[in-house]
């Protein structure tokens, strides 16, 4: 059981309509199960920058900017979304995102290398 990047969900987004990207936004799933669970010592690395502090996750039907700290809850086999403010967004090559937390008593690392489609 584990939390997977879902194929093919990165991309670049245009969120002001200016023409140019603004934001990265990529979705992992969770096949851990249901439940609720403190999240701690969270870190969001795109290709080495630490980008935590300009996420925002949405799960549950909610959204909100990511916190070191912060208790999610998330239904079996549901998608969690990352969306993270970039100007100028990823270029088309195989970018390095790694998720680094401490959830519950383990420590955790979700790393995956993908492209924006």
């Amino acid at each position: 059981m584990s939390i997977n990047y879902v194929r093919g969900s990165l991309k670049n987004l245009d969120k002001d309509g200016d023409g140019v990207w603004d934001h990265v936004e990529f979705k992992l799933v969770n096949q851990m199960g249901s439940g609720g669970v403190l999240v701690e010592n969270l870190k969001i690395l795109i290709d080495g920058e630490d980008v935590t502090a300009k996420t925002y996750l949405t799960v549950g039907g909610g959204r909100g900017r990511i916190k070191e700290s912060m208790y999610v809850y998330s239904m079996l086999g549901e998608e969690i979304t990352f969306e993270v403010e970039k100007e100028g967004g990823l270029s088309d090559e195989p970018h390095e995102i790694c998720l680094k937390a401490k959830i519950g008593w383990e420590e955790m690392e979700i790393k995956f290398k993908a492209k924006p489609e």
